[in-house]
């Protein structure tokens, strides 16, 4: 099977405001195959004088791809010199399941830092709030050079 995905990314002149789009996995369907799946069968194990040794290759049905459809904007609602404040907001669509989740407050923030010599350091913190699941906290550090 293949799967493409397309998405669409415009910058309007307001406020730095970006609108994005994109759908994932449009293709064929899925559907299992190879020698893992051939297998000996005896097709009466009680009755002696048969061969045993049969080579059965086991039939799979192919399955649907989940769609993803996918939505967002951001804006810059603050600017300082060469630092501003983002808001952003995005949503996620599947085509399989239903858009009802445990999920409850999601919320993030990045800071990015030019340091000479050693180039762009970043830091982001997100914060999830998964109902049943508790609270998710996530940290992560970059550097571009």
């Amino acid at each position: 099977g293949y799967a493409v995905d397309v998405g669409l990314l415009y910058f309007t002149r307001f406020n730095g405001m970006r609108l994005g789009m994109s759908i994932s996995n449009f293709g064929t369907d899925m559907q299992l195959d190879g020698k893992d799946l051939v297998h000996s069968f005896d097709q009466d194990p009680d009755h002696l004088g048969n061969n045993p040794n049969i080579s059965s290759k086991l039939r799979t049905v192919g399955w649907p791809l989940p769609l993803f459809y996918r939505v967002g904007a951001s804006m810059d609602i603050l600017r300082m010199g060469n630092s501003s404040l983002m808001m952003l907001s995005d949503a996620v669509i599947p085509s399989d399941n239903s858009t009802d989740t445990e999920e409850g407050l999601t919320a993030g923030l990045g800071i990015k830092y030019f340091v000479p010599g050693l180039g762009k350091v970043s830091f982001d913190y997100a914060y999830n709030d998964y109902g049943l699941l508790e609270q998710i906290h996530v940290l992560g550090l970059g550097f571009s050079f």
